[in-house]
């Protein structure tokens, strides 16, 4: 599948753009232990704010969006978030506080229901939590 053939395949399920930014506190903290995510829904945009923070090891790791999908017809979108190496070779033994935003624009109605996850490695939930719109 070609780039164009991508972006169509992801507009035809509902989703017209999505971005993640992320922001990296480090240090001795003290920081709350927990976790944490929120979801805002903006019809006249027609897009959908998830922010959060969660807990990732040694700088050796970059945050990521691991999986942003829409299930058009039950109205469900799933974003997990996560880490991945980035293969250098020397590394601070630290903990980052990721502070991140996905935004994801719609081409059609907002989801009723979002699933967020912070998977910092594969095969390992850190956090779940689902929000349902409560006006949807």
């Amino acid at each position: 599948m070609d780039g164009s053939d991508q972006l169509s395949a992801m507009v035809d399920s509902g989703i017209r753009r999505w971005s993640f930014t992320r922001d990296y506190e480090v240090g001795d903290g003290p920081w709350p232990t927990d976790d944490e995510a929120t979801v805002e829904y903006d019809d006249e945009a027609a897009a959908v704010t998830v922010s959060g923070v969660f807990f990732d090891g040694d700088s050796g790791h970059e945050a990521c969006a691991r999986r942003v999908s829409y299930a058009p017809n039950e109205r469900r979108l799933a974003v997990d978030v996560g880490s991945v190496r980035t293969g250098e070779e020397f590394v601070m033994d630290l903990i980052q506080r990721v502070h991140y935003e996905v935004n994801v624009v719609f081409a059609g109605e907002l989801p009723a229901v979002t699933e967020i996850r912070h998977v910092p490695d594969l095969g390992n939930e850190q956090f779940a939590t689902t929000v349902e719109r409560s006006d949807a």
